[in-house]
């Protein structure tokens, strides 16, 4: 597949870019009119650090983004996301360029432009798994793509400065070039497994599993335990990019702990992983009320609140419709996944999903916010009912679930934009 292949816009992409495209510009020009008193005139880190974390308030998302394009630094903890600040660095040069130019700070216009671009792309290559992948209808294509968009958390991927957008783009990217790979018959080669796991795994570290389980599905086992592909495609990719987090943490993040214990006098302390388990979170609850509730609609109260601050646990909806609304996305879900039981294409991203769902549900990492980590499995339900989609030739089932889509769309459409605004 030619680069102008990938990044050519068909004719048939052109309507629906148009409209993600109006989407998108809309949310990103009213979180930069939220953010820009606060931005345009920044004068050290402190400042920008202090005005963001007292106005940058979205579901409990951090503002580092905007402060490595800002006044870089290793914000974030370079174990969970190793690359990340050095991807954002040409953004920083390009930042400070236009600073000393135009004589106010781009950071929001720059993350403005980037997250346009990742989110048209990742809807092209999320179309294109119905399309190409799957052999979807165009119309039936067109439904499940807007209905991803119509749903919480990939609407919010829109407009969010954070980690979030760029990985989901990279996922779906990856479930898209692996997907034509089972539908040809090739496997992954050893230099795309490599770029392809340094890049998803540079900004979030547990992506680069579903590289390898990408890697594991299209190769098939005999081929991907081969002696040389293990060695050349996975260990040694991982064990140069655990280097390099490491060495990030000791030279740019540990010395500014050690001073800010320091000056709190707080002792030392030794990083732990205990502190990310939680057993103690009931499951089922979170599972109906954030994993396949906010990740999907929004509540009405405690909206985009942190979980970690004001917003309690569980909350409920105010509306009975709310519930109907998840009873028939859950339903379409597992109705998917007993009709694509037998696609491979489909095991490989339910690997991904459960692989998420140990991580979350399982250890409990992240379990009180799981609805942030959704960006990273949230693109396998549409995919998932493509399968009925492909079953099932009703005129009444597309009806339904454009009804469904478009109550998303406003409900969640509303609410966002009044939070921006």
């Amino acid at each position: 597949m030619s680069v102008r292949e990938m990044l050519g816009i068909r004719r048939e992409e052109r309507v629906p870019a148009l409209l993600l495209l109006a989407v998108t510009i809309a949310f990103n020009v009213m979180f930069v009119l939220r953010l820009m008193p606060i931005m345009l005139h920044v004068t050290s880190r402190g400042m920008l650090m202090s005005r963001l974390l007292a106005n940058f308030r979205l579901s409990g998302y951090d503002p580092f983004t905007l402060t490595m394009l800002s006044i870089w630094n290793v914000d974030y903890n370079p174990y969970r996301h190793p690359l990340y600040a050095f991807f954002i660095w040409p953004f920083n040069r390009l930042n400070f360029w236009l600073r000393h130019l135009l004589g106010f700070d781009c950071s929001l216009f720059i993350a403005a432009v980037l997250l346009t671009v990742v989110a048209l792309y990742g809807m092209i290559y999320l179309r294109r798994i119905f399309t190409d992948v799957l052999d979807v209808g165009q119309k039936d294509a067109n439904l499940l793509t807007a209905f991803f968009y119509s749903m919480a958390y990939a609407m919010l991927m829109l407009c969010v400065p954070e980690h979030f957008p760029f990985s989901m783009f990279l996922l779906i990217l990856v479930a898209y070039l692996s997907g034509m790979c089972i539908k040809q018959g090739r496997g992954l080669t050893v230099w795309q497994t490599v770029v392809l796991f340094v890049v998803t795994a540079g900004i979030t570290l547990s992506n680069g599993v579903k590289v390898f389980l990408a890697a594991l599905f299209t190769k098939g086992i005999r081929r991907f335990l081969k002696p040389a592909y293990l060695l050349l495609a996975v260990l040694l990719p991982t064990l140069l990019i655990g280097v390099a987090a490491h060495y990030e943490y000791k030279k740019m993040v540990l010395p500014r702990e050690l001073v800010q214990q320091r000056l709190r006098g707080i002792k030392p302390q030794t990083a732990s992983f205990d502190k990310w388990i939680d057993m103690e979170t009931p499951r089922m609850e979170v599972a109906a009320a954030n994993l396949f509730g906010e990740t999907i609609q929004l509540h009405q109260d405690h909206t985009f609140e942190d979980g970690s601050g004001t917003r309690p646990l569980i909350v409920s909806y105010r509306w009975a419709i709310n519930y109907l609304v998840e009873i028939i996305v859950v339903g379409l879900f597992v109705a998917g996944i007993w009709y694509g039981r037998r696609n491979r294409f489909l095991l490989l991203l339910l690997s991904w999903m459960a692989f998420d769902m140990l991580i979350h549900l399982g250890l409990g990492f992240g379990i009180k916010e799981v609805y942030m980590m959704s960006p990273h499995w949230l693109f396998v339900i549409p995919i998932t009912m493509a399968f009925v989609f492909l079953r099932v030739a009703s005129r009444w089932l597309r009806l339904g679930f454009l009804a469904v889509s478009v109550f998303l769309f406003v409900y969640n459409g509303y609410l966002l934009a009044n939070y921006l605004l």
